[in-house]
């Protein structure tokens, strides 16, 4: 299957996205509530924390591969159908309960990208290391392999919790 994959960032590039992520969650960390026991404007530390995951996801690997490839589809479509699905969800529950708005665009935009992330990642360390893998046994791996799913979710769900109560 030959698929189209656009020009990413330089893999070089992934270093200034993780230094930007670790600073976003350090100044969370440190100044917002060690300090200052006061939030402040949390936007500014997910805008870093959301820039430096962009970076990270669109920057090639050290060896990109189609095997790499594939993961990143998969990670990208399991992201989007999840926050396409949570934005219908959360607007649906909204609407017909008459609830006022607590999530904005840009949190749900921050956790798609931490889906994707999240489960790049966990596939890329933890699946088979076969360099033909791939959309249907990537899928099948999925299904499958329960401790994988198992690892991902809980990552993903406290990284969501986490962006919830900032």
């Amino acid at each position: 299957m030959n698929v189209f994959i656009p020009a990413l960032y330089p893999y070089r590039l992934k270093y200034f996205g993780i230094l930007i992520l670790i600073l976003s969650i350090l100044y969370l960390i440190t100044i917002q509530m060690a300090l200052t026991g006061i939030y402040g404007d949390i936007r500014m530390i997910k805008w870093g924390i959301l820039v430096g995951l962009t970076i990270i996801i669109f920057s090639k690997e050290k060896t990109e591969n189609s095997r790499i490839q594939n993961i990143r589809i998969i990670a990208q479509y399991y992201a989007f159908t999840f926050i396409v699905s949570l934005t219908i969800a959360y607007h649906l529950v909204i609407y017909i309960f008459s609830l006022s708005e607590n999530l904005g665009s840009l949190d749900l935009v921050l956790m798609g990208l931490v889906i994707n992330t999240a489960f790049f990642y966990t596939i890329k360390w933890m699946g088979p290391r076969d360099i033909h893998l791939n959309y249907k046994s990537l899928i099948q791996i999925v299904k499958e392999d329960k401790l994988l799913i198992l690892i991902w979710s809980i990552l993903t769900l406290m990284t969501i919790w986490l962006i919830l109560i900032m």
